[in-house]
């Protein structure tokens, strides 16, 4: 799988960003209705990888058991 980068848009983006809504993180609407991998969506992997004890802006975006996001 390739990794999932600021700029892309897609369904693996899609994909991302509902998983992230779903734990309760924010993500712009515009970014979410585009699929698109923007700074909200970007704050949101960076807070959640904080949150689940990653390193902040490293990839792939989630590797932690119990806090995997895909």
């Amino acid at each position: 799988m390739e990794p999932i980068t600021t700029g892309m848009q897609g369904a693996a983006v899609e994909d991302v960003q509902s998983r992230l809504l779903q734990l309760g993180y924010t993500i712009d609407d515009a970014e979410v209705v585009d699929k698109r991998f923007g700074t909200t969506t970007e704050q949101a992997v960076s807070t959640f990888r904080l949150d689940s004890g990653l390193a902040a802006g490293q990839y792939p975006l989630f590797e932690r058991p119990g806090r995997r996001l895909v």
